[in-house]
């Protein structure tokens, strides 16, 4: 026994309509920026470069804020 799978055409442009409000809903939600971080793994020779001091070696919990940055060496972090 064979079964149709055919929509009727209101239905397919309702549907249709739909799936077009949801993807366009979801591509205009601004996702959250990541404001600050915590290391957890340093790895090799890894510096903290603040904006307003000096350059330091990075230890497993420092927080790395918005504007800081890091310096060679591989760094895991998060938030």
């Amino acid at each position: 026994m064979a079964v149709s799978l055919r929509i009727a055409p209101h239905a397919a442009i309702r549907n249709l309509s739909l799936l077009g409000v949801i993807i366009g809903f979801a591509v205009s939600v601004p996702a959250a920026q990541l404001k600050e971080a915590r290391v957890t793994q340093v790895v090799k020779d890894v510096k903290l470069l603040p904006t307003d001091a000096a350059e330091r070696p990075a230890a497993v919990r420092d927080e790395v804020r918005d504007g800081q940055q890091c310096a060679p060496g591989w760094i895991r972090a998060a938030s």
